[in-house]
């Protein structure tokens, strides 16, 4: 859709028809491009988004045309092929790799069709490999949370956003208080002197911590804390280069219980202290 010619419907002032259902089968990934086009913004050619541009169906200016997208949906560090997974053009689904089904005729999926359409599984299932072979190029690479931004100070951090096999990702988990850990991935935008706050359960809940020591991480920085009785959170104040690298946390409770702090919250203070 890159060079998609923007139709005057979006141009002050702006005339779009409303009323009407769009069922073309479409996903998050169409935002970008979409907006993109809206603005006139072009983006260059050898950038190749997933995405498509929504303004053909919002406009009714031609065909959508056919189309496949790919969906995988779990808790892991890498998405594990075929698990948990979804080929799905405008009329079928293939779940798994292994089952079929007729979106328009048995919306519901009741009937796996698969037996009956070998070939079709094939086509869908090659699709899926050749996307998940470009994808897992990347399966490397991290996108860092910034931290000291004046666009965004303070930070909140939560576990959702942990590198690591085990990451909690329901309340439930936090809930339960599973014991898991993992590192965030961080660029920090200043350089300067940070508060850290570790936390089991965000400020406004007032959860006390369990009694024990607090241990945070950052490069090769490692600092240790006592918990104090009755306490809802522990600070951490830390001078930092701007720059890329990780964080991790812990809260060891007397007694043998280890977890990451599930919720940090990262503040730039101002200029480095002696």
């Amino acid at each position: 859709d890159a060079g998609h010619r923007v139709p005057c419907f979006f141009r002050w002032p702006a005339k779009l028809e409303g009323g009407f259902d769009v069922d073309q089968l479409s996903a998050h990934v169409d935002i970008l491009p979409t907006l993109l086009g809206m603005c006139e913004i072009p983006w260059p050619e050898r950038l190749i988004l997933d995405g498509r541009s929504l303004i053909p169906l919002l406009v009714r200016l031609e065909d959508w045309g056919p189309r496949t997208m790919f969906v995988q949906s779990h808790g892991m560090e890498h998405p594990q092929q075929w698990l948990k997974s979804a080929v799905m053009t405008e009329q079928y689904r293939l779940i798994d790799g292994r089952e079929l089904y007729d979106m328009e005729q048995d919306p519901s999926q009741s009937y796996n069709i698969a037996f009956e359409n070998p070939k079709l599984v094939d086509k869908l299932r090659f699709a899926y490999e050749e996307w998940y072979k470009d994808a897992s190029k990347r399966f490397g690479e991290t996108c860092e949370i910034v931290l000291g931004s004046p666009k965004q100070n303070p930070t909140q951090l939560s576990c959702f956003d942990w590198h690591g096999p085990a990451v909690p990702h329901l309340q439930e988990h936090i809930r339960r208080r599973v014991q898991a850990n993992g590192y965030w991935a961080i660029e920090t935008e200043r350089a300067g002197r940070y508060r850290f706050t570790l936390r089991e359960q965000p400020a406004v809940a007032r959860f006390p911590l369990r009694p024990g020591v607090a241990r945070l991480k950052i490069a090769t920085l490692m600092l240790v804390k006592t918990i104090e009785p009755g306490a809802t959170g522990v600070d951490f104040f830390v001078n930092l280069k701007a720059g890329k690298t990780r964080l991790q946390t812990w809260l060891i409770e007397t007694g043998g219980g280890v977890r990451g702090a599930y919720f940090v919250e990262v503040e730039y203070l101002g200029p480095a202290e002696g």
